[in-house]
């Protein structure tokens, strides 16, 4: 007779649900083996690095005409442009080099500085023809090893402080429109550094910014600035948009097919341990695929952000000087002639902070920890420059 439980019904086979959690079990594991299979490569068929790299290539082609790369290009070729400062002058070597990088002097005071300067004027000429063109193009190399070209951001830093050199001279003797177009020429540099999507170009770029933005803002302040010159510094390539995200995505994408490219002359087992290691490692360190680097580089632009908006809240102060002889008590006296994005600290999310002094006033972000530490710590200050 059937096998029958107490109340009548048929007796389950005890080893069913056994059977079925041990089928469970193994579906499951099979799964988890051809995702990691997947993971190395096996079975996709997708382009490879080169091929995804020409099709971001041809979208981010542009005219000669119109590709300020094609100027720096022809200055890397100049080994008088290269070399700038490989073999710092002798007059150059600090303190001097900081001095005369972030202050003024007369050519009467330093003449040998301004013959050096002179002699190598067609730099700069150079520099401000590309400072007119938006666009630059400088091709993305995917060879790990090869991909940073330090020799030529090196240059770029280099003329940033041939640039930064000759403004300070030119506001010393009066020449506040030429300073003002060699500041603003430091900031398209950096502009045109950001358009590579590499860590390292985004890195440099921020370095020599800070340069010009703090110069910038000495202007403004305790300089003779007109109306004319604020209007010049308003029309500037100041970098006030907060789109890290957006660039984040994009290096990513590039030191993605860096890998990809490295990988694909791996062998399909290589290619999942390889996987696999990037799997755990990432797991153990919160899983962010980001680093310090990638951390850094994002809260160096966004110190750079803070500085261009403090550049247009100056600005503003500055006109509010002009017309009432005080700077205002507070920034909601000028909160009105500004949009919210410049008057947001990209640093903390919040307000800048602004505390008026007796003769001047202090401008400064409260930084990434969101404390107010009196323009110390991790503030980011904005006015007046730190020296």
């Amino acid at each position: 007779m059937p096998d029958r439980n107490e109340n009548g019904g048929r007796r389950r086979p005890a080893g069913r649900p056994r059977r079925l959690w041990l089928i469970a079990i193994g579906a499951g594991l099979f799964a988890v083996i051809i995702c990691f299979l997947w993971a190395g490569g096996l079975f996709r068929d997708h382009p490879d690095a080169d091929e995804r790299l020409a099709e971001i290539e041809a979208a981010r082609a542009v005219p000669d005409s119109e590709n300020a790369a094609t100027i720096y290009a022809g200055l890397f070729r100049d080994p008088k442009a290269a070399t700038l400062l490989d073999y710092c002058p002798e007059f150059l070597k600090p303190p001097a080099f900081n001095q005369r990088l972030y202050g003024p002097w007369t050519s009467t005071n330093h003449p040998e500085l301004a013959a050096w300067i002179q002699e190598h004027q067609h730099i700069i000429d150079r520099l401000l023809d590309a400072s007119h063109l938006e666009k630059c193009r400088f091709a993305v190399n995917l060879d790990i090893v090869q991909v940073m070209s330090v020799a030529d951001l090196s240059s770029m830093r280099q003329w940033a402080f041939l640039l930064s050199f000759a403004a300070n001279n030119d506001v010393a003797e009066g020449r506040n429109g030429d300073a003002l177009a060699k500041w603003g020429c430091i900031l398209r540099m950096g502009n045109h550094l950001r358009q590579r999507p590499m860590l390292i170009d985004h890195l440099v770029a921020d370095a020599t910014g800070k340069i010009a933005l703090q110069r910038i803002a000495w202007f403004v302040v305790e300089g003779s600035s007109t109306e004319t010159h604020l209007q010049t510094i308003e029309a500037m390539p100041l970098p006030v948009a907060d789109d890290w995200p957006e660039r984040f995505a994009k290096i990513r994408l590039i030191e993605d097919l860096m890998k990809q490219r490295m990988l694909e002359g791996f062998g399909p087992l290589a290619r999942f341990r390889y996987r696999l290691f990037s799997l755990f490692f990432n797991s153990g360190t919160g899983g962010t695929m980001k680093g310090p680097d990638i951390d850094n580089a994002g809260r160096e632009y966004r110190h750079c952000i803070a500085g261009a908006r403090g550049i247009r809240i100056l600005v503003a102060l500055k006109r509010y000087k002009n017309a009432t002889g005080r700077w205002p008590a507070s920034l909601d006296e000028i909160e009105s002639t500004l949009p919210a994005e410049i008057l947001t600290d990209p640093l903390s999310g919040g307000p800048f902070v602004y505390k008026p002094t007796p003769d001047s006033f202090r401008l400064y972000s409260r930084g990434p920890n969101k404390i107010d530490e009196d323009g110390a710590a991790d503030d980011w200050l904005i006015c007046p420059p730190a020296s």
